[in-house]
C-alpha cells in the first residue's frame, strides 16, 4: 500500500500538531515503511483509515505508535557508548564533589541531592543505564561519602506507551544481551519467563513523568545534568531553540548537557563549552555566565 502525498502531508501535520515533530519532506519514503506494520495491527488496513483514526477520532494509544514508528527509538542499553563514558569518567567524578561540597553546606535548601533529567527516556534504555553507572561509582567511591541516594533521576517521554514499559523495567533476551556484561546482567537484572527485570537497585532512583518538550517545562525544576540524546533533531529550529532555552535556564551553573551526533547547540554556545572526551556531544554550563532568557 502506498503513501500518496496527500496522506503524507495530513499525517505530518497531525504529528507536528501533537507532538512538535518535525517530519521533513524527503521522508515520505520512510514514514510509509514505518507505518505500514500499524495498518494491519491497528485494524485501519489503509493509510486514509488510520487518517481517520487518528484526526478524527482520536486514538491516543494509536498516536503513541504512530510516533513511536516515526522517531529512532533506543532499543539497545548502551548503544551510543561515547556520552555514556564521559558521563562516567568526567561527570560523575565531578557530581561527587557537589555532593560532598553541598553536605558540607547545611544551609543548602535542597540538599546535597544529585538530579538528573533524562528528556527522551524513551522505553527505560537511557536511565536504566545512567543508575548502573552511578550504582558503579558509588561502590568504588564509598571513602567519599557519596550514597546511591544522593542522586535523582526524572525520565520522561512523551509516549505513554513508551514510559508504561519504562516504568514495567521488562526487557528482552536480545536488549539485555546487546551491551550489557555478565557481570552487570547479575548486579542489575532478574531473569524471570524469558525476560530480565531491572533490580531495585536502579529502580528506585528513577522516576517517571510524561512531558511534552514542545511545551513549557520549567516547572520541573533545576537539573545538575539533561540528557536528550534522541529528540532534538525531530524538532524545527524554534522548537529546538525554545527547547534549549528551558535548558539552559533549569541547569545549575555548573551543569551539563547531553546531546547526539545529529544535534547541536544552536546559537547557545556562548553559554557551554564542550567536554573533549571520547567526541562525545557533552556540554559544560559556564559558570560565569548569567541566563534569563525565557
Amino acid at each position: 500500500m502506498n503513501l500518496t502525498v496527500r496522506e503524507f502531508e495530513e499525517i505530518r501535520n497531525y504529528i507536528y500538531r501533537v507532538s512538535g515533530i518535525f517530519v521533513h519532506d524527503d521522508f515520505r519514503q520512510q514514514t510509509e515503511t514505518r507505518l505500514a506494520p500499524l495498518l494491519k495491527s491497528s485494524g485501519a488496513n489503509t493509510y486514509k483509515g488510520l487518517i481517520s483514526r487518528l484526526v478524527y477520532k482520536n486514538d491516543i494509544h494509536l498516536c503513541d505508535n504512530v510516533i513511536q514508528g516515526i522517531t529512532s527509538e533506543e532499543n539497545y542499553f548502551f548503544s551510543d557508548l561515547p556520552p555514556f563514558e564521559t558521563f562516567n569518567d568526567v561527570i560523575l567524578p565531578k557530581l561527587a564533589e557537589t555532593i560532598v561540597s553541598r553536605k558540607r553546606k547545611s544551609h543548602v535548601r535542597r540538599g546535597a541531592k544529585i538530579n538528573i533529567w533524562s528528556a527522551s527516556a524513551s522505553k527505560g534504555h537511557e536511565p536504566y543505564g545512567i543508575a548502573m553507572l552511578i550504582n558503579e561509582f558509588v561502590e568504588s567511591a564509598k571513602e567519599m561519602g557519596v550514597e546511591r541516594n544522593d542522586f535523582n533521576i526524572l525520565a520522561s517521554d512523551l509516549s505513554a506507551t513508551s514510559l508504561a514499559k519504562a516504568v514495567a523495567g521488562e526487557y528482552s533476551e536480545a536488549e539485555v544481551h546487546h551491551g550489557i556484561n555478565e557481570e552487570r546482567r547479575g548486579k542489575f537484572f532478574i531473569p524471570s519467563g524469558g525476560k530480565w527485570m531491572t533490580k531495585s537497585n536502579i529502580q528506585d532512583i528513577v522516576d517517571f513523568r510524561k512531558v511534552n518538550l514542545t511545551e513549557p517545562f520549567t516547572r520541573l525544576g533545576g537539573f545538575d545534568v539533561i540528557f536528550c540524546r534522541n529528540a532534538l533533531e525531530h524538532f524545527n529550529e524554534a522548537t529546538q531553540r525554545s527547547v534549549l532555552t528551558q535548558f539552559t535556564y533549569m541547569l545549575t551553573r555548573t551543569g551539563f548537557l547531553v546531546l547526539d551526533h545529529h544535534s547541536n547547540l544552536n546559537g547557545f554556545h556562548d553559554y557551554y563549552e564542550q567536554v573533549e572526551h571520547n567526541g562525545s556531544m557533552v556540554f559544560h554550563r559556564r559558570g560565569n555566565m548569567e541566563f534569563s532568557n525565557i
